[in-house]
């Protein structure tokens, strides 16, 4: 069995030679997958041995209703979640965690409208809440309260470390709400502090990709999107950055073959359709832009909204 990083800084763990066994902490919930579907080896979950949903069948303070909503989240079981952190909320309404892991419950089951209503609870208990503030960020969005949602982007980098990897969390909400400006001031900082991470390809994408949306510094961008491409291989997002900086410098040819490549591995990548119908279009092939586009627009409806502030009306 092989066990990532991941898994070594969320749980701790004790080898035991005597025995030949792998002993580690557990809160409940999967321990890795929910089920085997897609694997390799796949075969049937057993959940008789799932210790957090047993041994906490019957709760009788907040903290175990929590803990009890938290392995059946874990378990995609968002009605029974939510019901447990309501038990949670009734004992203890001044605990922020609990609004806000019922907010995400409320969000995976669709409801934005109530997931919405509890974090604004959570942030009334915690304003400062840089993770909390950006959560509420996209769901403004997604509202299209682009002022609301900007607002709390900003104030939740306030409460961001300068260079901590956590800015990289507003840096997607910046994206979303047409402001790649925003990023650059904090993607530098980011970058010097963490050029040995193992993350290091992402944080690079991100520069490439938003100095290409703000159509500023190419020559940076795609040096930025070759030196990922280089350490993390041909990765789809990697191949969509590049390409959108090579439809900038008017490359439409360079950006079709990344668009390519991209869906070669992703095909149903909705932006990378979209902005290689552009680039077709743009290359006097209009009749095979216009698929493309009308593909993209089949699955993500509003896929257009993205681009057409940055030029690339369809």
């Amino acid at each position: 069995m092989l066990l990532g990083a991941d898994f070594f800084l969320s749980h701790r763990i004790f080898v035991s030679r005597a025995t030949r066994r792998l002993y580690l902490t557990y809160n409940g919930g999967p321990v890795f997958s929910v089920t085997t579907d897609g694997e390799m080896a796949s075969g049937p979950t057993r959940s008789g041995g799932d210790w957090g949903l047993a041994n906490d069948a019957a709760p009788t303070d907040a903290a175990g209703f929590a803990r009890r909503a938290s392995a059946k989240s874990a378990r995609r079981d968002w009605a029974a979640a939510i019901a447990d952190y309501d038990e949670a909320i009734k004992r203890e309404p001044a605990n922020a965690a609990f609004w806000s892991g019922r907010a995400q419950a409320h969000g995976r089951a669709g409801d934005t409208i109530k997931a919405r209503a509890d974090l604004d609870k959570a942030i009334a208990l915690t304003p400062d809440d840089p993770d909390l503030l950006v959560q509420r960020g996209f769901i403004r969005a997604h509202e299209h309260d682009d002022a609301g949602a900007l607002a709390d982007a900003d104030a939740a980098v306030k409460g961001m470390a300068e260079g901590s990897l956590d800015r990289v969390k507003a840096l997607a909400l910046y994206d979303r709400l047409h402001r790649p400006d925003r990023a650059f001031a904090l993607i530098d900082p980011v970058i010097a502090l963490h050029r040995q991470d193992h993350n290091l390809g992402e944080l690079l994408n991100s520069r490439c990709w938003s100095r290409a949306l703000a159509n500023i510094d190419l020559e940076k961008a795609l040096a930025d999107c070759n030196a990922a491409i280089k350490r993390d291989g041909p990765i789809p997002a990697y191949l969509d950055s590049r390409g959108m900086v090579r439809v900038r410098q008017g490359d439409f040819a360079g950006a079709v073959a990344d668009y390519d490549a991209a869906l070669a591995k992703m095909p149903k990548l909705a932006a990378s359709l979209y902005m290689r119908g552009w680039a077709r279009r743009a290359s006097g092939k209009a009749q095979d832009g216009a698929a493309d586009i009308a593909a993209a627009t089949a699955i993500e409806p509003d896929v257009a909204d993205r681009f057409t502030p940055f030029g690339f009306a369809p």
